[in-house]
């Protein structure tokens, strides 16, 4: 089951990730890609998924959740 995650993820998200990018820098617009890792405090089982780093984004910690200092520095990046 791990192992089938692993290839969906690649496939869905990776892959297409990838492609866009080799896609924009061939056109001469620069592009990103990144790989977010963190996971809110005590959710370490969810790990990091799809959009989680949304609420990371531009200071918008979502105050609901748990978090530490380190998450609200982690948004102020």
């Amino acid at each position: 089951e791990p192992a089938l995650m692993a290839v969906f993820t690649d496939f869905a998200f990776t892959c297409t990730a990838r492609g866009a990018a080799r896609d924009y820098a061939k056109a001469g617009v620069p592009a990103w890609q990144y790989w977010f890792t963190r996971t809110y405090p005590g959710g370490e089982s969810l790990g990091a998924y799809h959009a989680m780093e949304i609420t990371y984004a531009f200071g918008n910690v979502d105050p609901m959740l748990p978090r530490t200092p380190t998450d609200i520095a982690l948004s102020q990046v």
